[in-house]
């Protein structure tokens, strides 16, 4: 299994090729979640530090290229 944002398509590319290498199926699980409760979520992350976060202009950068 692997857990990872792929926010790149080169980088998905490369995690398909690899699995299909090794003769593994590729899904990919989309989560449909509202930018409002994400950065509700960002916030809460930033104040209680239970989770590593991410710089917002880092995240507003994966949104686009995604």
């Amino acid at each position: 299994m692997l857990d990872d944002t792929n926010c790149f398509r080169w980088l998905r590319d490369r995690f398909r090729e690899v699995a299909k290498r090794h003769n593994y199926e590729t899904k990919v699980i989309y989560l449909d979640v509202p930018l409002e409760e994400i950065y509700i979520r960002m916030e809460i992350n930033e104040q209680t530090k239970k989770r590593q976060g991410i710089k917002k202009e880092i995240f507003a950068e994966l949104i686009q290229n995604f």
